[in-house]
């Protein structure tokens, strides 16, 4: 019989581990190596809503909606974290892998290839729908160098968390 309570318990606390993880990485790449490219998109937006801001305002918002999103991703990712936690205790029995943690990381890569999938749809329908612009607009604002990064770092974090998971589901076990 599938552990739901176990897989929920370690899903969330891998997924905390690894949204935290990813807020701090993600802010510290905004704020430094990719400075000049994430100050330029917000000062864009400023432009063009003709509101009057000086360097230090913008800095200083860039650096508060990071933070507040940041924390916002966390849980979400908590959240999705119990969601896959809940699908790795269901399909454990089935799942390739001879220890848990193996068989959390292909969950941790599933998650991963099934978010991809997920974005490059919701990329192609918000461009449908906005149009040509949005999809100017979003290659403005997100660099190849970035995305390229980006996934890395996803792929990362993901790996993380089915290790994470594995080790948590025989910690709660015990």
């Amino acid at each position: 019989m599938a552990e739901f309570g176990r897989g929920a318990k370690a899903g969330v606390v891998a997924g905390l581990i690894i949204g935290a993880l990813a807020a701090i990485i993600g802010t510290a790449l905004a704020m430094t190596i990719f400075y000049d490219e994430t100050i330029g998109v917000a000062m864009q937006a400023i432009e063009e809503s003709g509101a009057p801001m000086d360097m230090n305002d913008l800095r200083n918002m860039v650096l508060g909606f990071m933070v507040i999103g940041s924390i916002i991703g966390a849980v979400i990712t908590a959240l999705f974290g119990a969601i896959f936690g809940l699908i790795y205790a269901w399909l454990y029995g089935r799942l390739p892998g001879i220890t848990p943690i193996a068989k959390g990381v292909v969950v941790g890569l599933g998650w991963w290839i099934v978010g991809t999938i997920f974005g490059i749809v919701l990329t192609m329908a918000i461009s449908s729908i906005m149009g040509p612009m949005a999809q100017e607009q979003m290659t403005i604002a997100t660099s190849s160098t970035m995305m390229a990064i980006d996934t890395i770092i996803d792929l990362a974090t993901k790996i993380l968390y089915g290790y994470l998971l594995g080790r948590f589901w025989i910690r709660f076990g015990e």
